[in-house]
């Protein structure tokens, strides 16, 4: 028999040195390129062309079924995160720059998705 495991706290903390944000205007849009560029190794004219109406889609406020967020470390965009929730839920694009990996970056962004998907 399957149940739903409730026990997992996905709550956070976040210092006064670090804010998250969600993807919701074409500057915070390219940020969120750059920092997948850099992260997955992918040149930056090729994310663009990758994600195409995509684009479009993340700074929509009125779809609920893709978002992306942005993490920044005393004001610099230093990792991302996002969802796609159709059939299911999807958590997609976890990337934290070189220079601010190890500081459990990573785990807010999931947390907050995990948050989201709560939500939906």
């Amino acid at each position: 028999m399957l149940r739903k495991d409730t026990s997992q706290d996905i709550s956070f903390i976040l210092p006064d040195t670090i804010a998250l944000h969600p993807v919701n205007n074409e500057p915070k849009l390219q940020q969120y390129a750059e920092i997948y560029s850099v992260t997955f190794e992918i040149p930056l004219e090729a994310v663009q062309q990758q994600f195409g109406f995509y684009n479009a889609v993340l700074i929509d406020s009125e779809d609920i079924h893709t978002n992306a967020f942005l993490l920044y470390e005393h004001g610099d965009p230093v990792a991302t995160g996002a969802y796609y929730a159709f059939d299911t839920f999807s958590i997609e694009n976890i990337g934290t720059l070189p220079e601010a990996r190890g500081k459990g970056y990573a785990q807010i962004i999931v947390k907050k998705l995990l948050q989201e998907a709560r939500k939906l």
